[in-house]
């Protein structure tokens, strides 16, 4: 079967780390990556009274109807990450996954709902379980978190969008979630799985493209036939380990990275779209640099990998 039309879109365009709506656009981006995430939007937390240590809800959901608003109008697509997976700690010391609940997931859905025709995909969980977490991410958890998404777009009156949930190359290798089968075969998994491509730099661009290519490859064998596929290019310097040393020569191959990144979706009907992380993101002192704004040869390619979709009729 032929590749169906697919999406290009960035981590981190805004939120807590300004305003680069622009700079998304200009590479040709067609969705915005909408992330709930308390902390994305810079939400604060109460610094006393009875409420001391919690995070202000008010101000956060501001600041993040403000965010949509102001990206809605410009991208065609939206993506509802809601980072179901984060861990918090309460005032006992108690863990707890603030945003699996069903009040937090009508609440996250119902900031994207005004732009509800715009909303392609809902991210459940960014790398599930490798922040810790109370939930285990496993099998019956997994199909559990799915159906409560899905009975919150329900509850909430809205169509019911594609779900996904993107895991690391180590998670896709080796977590049994990442088998259940799509809704399209009678199963109760995602619609889509996020595929991460990311590697540490290998010796030149040959060693670098097979390192992802394998990984791919490896974790498309394990995903259900008719299981869709989100690819998530490495578009910042994984936290500085790639040109570490300042060299010229790092920044281009991490372009070349994107660009081999791309390819192994092109021309499978499984492929629904491109994600890129990250564009905004600094990495943490001393570390210098981060994500794609810092590296303007992943920009280029993400400026031609979009190219080509439109070329071959394929852009959403």
């Amino acid at each position: 079967m032929a590749q169906q039309k697919g999406w290009f879109g960035l981590y981190y365009v805004d939120g807590a780390f300004s305003n680069h709506v622009d700079e998304a656009l200009a590479t040709g981006a067609s969705l915005y990556h909408a992330y709930m995430f308390y902390g994305y939007w810079k939400g604060e937390k109460y610094a006393s009274g009875p409420r001391k240590g919690m995070v202000d809800e008010e101000a956060w959901r501001a600041r993040a109807e403000l965010c949509l608003k102001r990206a809605a109008p410009k991208f065609p697509h939206i993506l509802v990450a809601l980072a179901m997976d984060v861990t918090r700690q309460d005032q006992s010391g108690v863990q707890y996954d603030p945003y699996a609940s069903l009040n937090s997931i009508k609440t996250h859905l119902s900031l994207a709902a005004p732009y509800w025709d715009q909303v392609v995909m809902v991210d459940l969980a960014d790398e599930p379980g490798s922040k810790g977490g109370v939930n285990p991410w496993d099998k019956r958890n997994t199909k559990d978190m799915v159906a409560k998404v899905r009975g919150a777009m329900d509850a909430l009156g809205l169509p019911r969008k594609l779900c996904m949930i993107t895991y690391t190359v180590a998670q896709s290798l080796e977590q049994d979630a990442i088998t259940i089968a799509p809704p399209s075969a009678g199963g109760r998994g995602c619609d889509a799985v996020g595929l991460e491509l990311f590697t540490r730099p290998n010796k030149g661009r040959e060693a670098n493209k097979k390192a992802i290519k394998v990984q791919a490859e490896a974790a498309r064998a394990r995903l259900h036939e008719k299981q869709k596929v989100v690819y998530v290019l490495q578009a910042f310097d994984r936290n500085g380990a790639w040109d570490s040393t300042g060299t010229f020569g790092q920044s281009i191959e991490l372009g070349e990275l994107n660009w081999d990144g791309y390819k192994i979706g092109e021309g499978s009907d499984r492929t629904v779209g491109y994600l890129a992380f990250n564009l905004a993101r600094p990495n943490t002192p001393p570390k210098p640099k981060g994500g794609a704004l810092w590296y303007p040869n992943v920009t280029k390619a993400h400026v031609r990998i979009i190219q080509r979709m439109k070329e071959k009729g394929l852009y959403l």
